[in-house]
Formats: structure tokens, sequence, C-alpha cells
């Protein structure tokens, strides 16, 4: 997706509230299903409630004033790293697990970002990372980082971001599919390897 900085701010606003519409017309329509499926006859206000339990936002995740730097930074986000789990998925070395079988909501089948030769959804700011980190991705198998103090977190976006290395390695969504297992994102790799000059 790319960015909408050029349109106007009314724009943006008018175009979000489209997303949050169809957001919801969504959720309604899965939920209607879901009960005729079984057998069930639930007043609409109940209905009308739980779609706006399901897509009101909560509160926005407060990130750090301040980002630690530096190789001490870098060194404390491993630890976090391996405290969290995140080497189960984006492996030792941030570039994936080749035998983690991963599934989106929808049991389409998913890859662990590499965090190495990748950009990173959402940019690579350290606000962008942290809120991924510590929201997790909605849809995706990636999970919240609950619970966890937020200087601990600020260090982890301190050594994920340390471990992305330039060009960053810019996949079609074609590619992210058929690419979704780590074994085939391997083969994959190795073959533009070989075609780059």
């Amino acid at each position: 997706m790319r960015a909408f900085g050029t349109l106007p701010e009314s724009d943006r606003a008018l175009l979000a509230q489209e997303v949050r519409r169809r957001q919801r017309d969504g959720v309604r329509e899965r939920l209607g299903k879901s009960l005729r499926e079984l057998d069930e006859d639930i007043p609409e206000a109940e209905i009308r409630q739980a779609v706006e339990l399901c897509t009101t936002p909560g509160e926005p995740v407060a990130v750090p004033a301040e980002w630690p730097q530096g190789p001490s930074a870098q060194t404390r986000g491993r630890e976090v790293y391996s405290l969290l789990g995140c080497a189960k998925c984006h492996g030792d070395d941030g570039t994936g697990m080749p035998d983690e079988p991963l599934f989106d909501e929808q049991g389409e089948p998913a890859r662990a970002r590499d965090l190495v030769h990748e950009p990173f959804k959402g940019g690579r700011q350290p606000e962008s990372v942290y809120r991924r980190i510590a929201a997790g991705m909605p849809g995706t198998p990636h999970p919240a980082a609950v619970d966890t103090p937020q200087a601990q977190l600020a260090d982890l976006v301190a050594y994920v971001r340390g471990l992305a290395k330039e060009p960053t390695l810019t996949l079609t969504n074609h590619q992210r599919r058929e690419w979704a297992t780590a074994l085939a994102y391997a083969a994959g790799l190795r073959s533009l390897r070989s075609k780059a000059p």
C-alpha cells in the first residue's frame, strides 16, 4: 500500500471513514453468517453492539519519548528477542525459520518477515516498529508483547532495527504468497541472488 500524504487532510479523513465503514460492514457480514450457521436469532441491537465492540479502536500505544542507542541497547534487545521467543518464527539471525508453519487468520500460509532483507511492515522508524511489536499485527500470526516493560521493548526495537541490511528486498504480493513457507522463501532468495548483477 502506498502512502497518501499528498492527499489533503480532509480527503484522508474521508478515506479513513470509508475504510472504517467497510470494516464494520465486513464484521457485520461475518457475524451474521456465523449466527445463521448456528441458527441463532439475535436482536439487531445486540448485533450492532457486537460490531461496535469489535471495530472500535483501543487506546493508542504509548511509545517511549527517547530511544536507546548503541551496542549495549542492541545486546539487551537481543536478550529480549530471546526472552519473548522471537527466534521461534524469525530465527536466531532474523531471516526466518525454515520449518515453522504459520497461518494468517484466514487460514492462508504466512511467513515471518525476514528482518534482515525485507522492508519492515509500516516502516523502520522506531515508533512504527515499537507499535507492531507491542500491539502485534492483527490478522497475522504476530502476537502482541503484552506485559513487557516499555524499556525492554525499546531495546528490542534497537536490536531488530540493527538486524536490517540495505538494500532491502521488496517482494510482490504474488511472491509473498508463493514464498509463504520459509523453505520456499530461501529458495526464492537464492534464485534472486543468482540473477543479481
